[in-house]
């Protein structure tokens, strides 16, 4: 059964650039996981799926009040792509049409964002819809389902943006600038 589209939350990572569990920085109140599903949810998804790794402890406590699954990466010391895949094989499992993967670390997108990009999927339910930023385009992405195979064969410590990037003709770009901007260091932080 179909149950439409479902968002892979990536937020894995063990934010050594940071210094500290990026997941847990506060944005308006907020840790930016929970404040992450809370857009997602709020955008229209069926589903956010959580996956975690190197920082777990006490998040599902976080996010209890959420409609959420919530997934461990063991192998998220390979780097990004193993949370793809262990999100995306689980969203399969779920029945999903298209798969929304969403970085816990761009906490300048909002809501509206992701309503932009699920509104763009649903007008080309068979291209990949990505942000479009700073020259690029990138997560957050909506893959309909005949790219999850290839999703689940990425490797190394790559996003989808090289997938994106081979798929241009099937390709869906969404204005957003907000995207470029990501948390690694305190000093993207402070800027």
């Amino acid at each position: 059964m179909r149950v439409g589209t479902v968002a892979v939350l990536l937020a894995a990572g063990g934010s050594t650039r940071m210094g500290s569990p990026k997941q847990l920085i506060l944005q308006g109140g907020k840790t930016l996981i929970a404040g992450t599903t809370e857009k997602l949810l709020a955008a229209g998804v069926e589903q956010v799926i959580v996956v975690l790794g190197a920082i777990h402890a006490g998040i599902p406590d976080m996010l209890e009040n959420l409609a959420v699954k919530i997934v461990l990466n063991p192998d998220w010391a390979e780097g990004i792509s193993s949370s793809i895949r262990v999100g995306v094989r689980l969203a399969t499992g779920s029945g999903a049409s298209h798969i929304l993967l969403a970085l816990v670390d761009q906490p300048y997108v909002n809501r509206q964002h992701y309503e932009s990009l699920l509104a763009a999927s649903g007008a080309f339910p068979m291209k990949i819809v990505a942000a479009a930023y700073a020259r690029t385009t990138g997560a957050p992405a909506i893959f309909p389902a005949h790219c999850f195979e290839r999703l689940c064969q990425l490797s190394g410590d790559r996003g989808a943006n090289g997938f994106i990037k081979q798929q241009s003709s099937d390709l869906i770009p969404v204005n957003m600038p907000e995207a470029e901007w990501d948390w690694d260091t305190p000093e993207d932080i402070v800027r």
